[in-house]
C-alpha cells in the first residue's frame, strides 16, 4: 500500500513542479502550488524509508543505498 501512495505522491509532485515552473513567479497561485509541492516531496521522502520489498530488505539504488561503496 505504501508503494502506491509513494508513487501517487511522486507523480503529483512531478506534475506540480512542472506546473509551477510555468506559472508566473511570485503570484499567490505560484506560492500555494509551491507549498503543496514541498508537502508532497516531504511525503515522498518519508514514505520511501519503509519500502524494502523491492531489494531483499535493503534500500534500492534509487534511494542512494550504494553511495560510497
Amino acid at each position: 500500500m505504501v508503494i502506491w501512495l509513494h508513487l501517487a505522491t511522486a507523480t503529483l509532485a512531478l506534475g506540480l513542479g512542472t506546473a509551477n515552473l510555468a506559472l508566473a513567479k511570485g503570484t499567490r497561485r505560484h506560492r500555494v502550488v509551491g507549498w503543496v509541492w514541498i508537502v508532497a516531496m516531504a511525503f515522498v521522502t518519508l514514505s520511501s524509508f519503509p519500502i524494502r520489498e523491492l531489494n531483499a530488505g535493503q534500500f534500492s539504488w534509487i534511494h542512494g543505498s550504494r553511495c560510497g561503496r
